[in-house]
This record gives C-alpha cells, structure tokens and sequence, in this order.
C-alpha cells in the first residue's frame, strides 16, 4: 500500500466511477419514469412467478440508460481535461 502511486489510485476510483455512477443515474431515471408512468398491472386474483420476473427492471437496463444520460457528461470531462 505505501508504495503505490496516486495515479494507481486515481485509476480504481475512476473504474469504478463509470461503472457505479451510470448504475446509479439509471436506477434513479427509471424510479421516476415508474412514478409518472407505472406498469400495466393484469386485474387478476392470483400473481404468478412470471409475473413478477418480467416486469422488473435488470442491470444492464439501468446501467444503459445511466449510461446515455451519463454519456455526454464524461465526454466534456475528457475534452477538459
């Protein structure tokens, strides 16, 4: 750890920050999408396994809609920078 350089650091923390950052935009994009505009629900008695598997949301959904959004943003950091 004591001889590792800044830069080593810097790298991990921004791995992670393209890949966590998006995750996170395009989980909250998509609760406020859900509020606004919610899944159609079938009127039935019974709710079966299939029916809550498929209208859920998955990773890579949210991941690429945070990505989209997240997208432009980098990109002016890197011509910044």
């Amino acid at each position: 750890m004591r001889n590792t350089v800044p830069e080593a650091w810097y790298l991990v923390i921004l791995i992670v920050a393209v890949v966590v950052l998006p995750f996170i935009v395009g989980l909250l994009t998509m609760k406020v999408y859900r509020h606004f505009r919610p899944l159609e629900r079938n009127e039935q008695d019974s709710i079966g396994l299939a029916d809550l598997t498929e209208n859920r949301d998955g990773f890579f959904k949210l991941f690429f809609v945070g990505l989209l959004i997240c997208l432009p943003v980098f990109l002016l950091l890197y011509q910044a920078g």
